[in-house]
């Protein structure tokens, strides 16, 4: 379920502007923009944008260690490519993992 306003309004967005754009499972509330970027082949599609910090938050809520949850998230989020709608994610973290 959705409790971050912001993040149901991007995610609104998102399926508004490209039905394509990806999501990722169980972190709708880490979501916290969306964004156009252009590819190389001159198409613009509106991506979602989160934040590893709300993603590790929620990895956390399952009583995960932070060291833990910071392993999960590289080994099992931040590489993964779905295609060209394949979500954003910025590191927001206080200190650059």
């Amino acid at each position: 379920m959705i409790t971050n306003p912001k993040a149901a309004l991007a995610i609104q967005h998102a399926a508004q502007e490209n039905n394509d754009a990806l999501k990722l499972d169980g972190f709708d509330n880490a979501v916290i923009a969306t964004a156009d970027v252009w590819h190389p082949n001159g198409t613009r599609p509106t991506l979602l944008v989160y934040s590893t910090q709300k993603i590790l938050d929620i990895i956390m809520e399952d009583d995960i260690s932070y060291e833990d949850a910071i392993d999960h998230f590289y080994s099992n989020i931040h590489g993964s490519y779905m295609g060209p709608n394949t979500p954003i994610i910025i590191n927001d973290l206080p200190n650059y993992q």
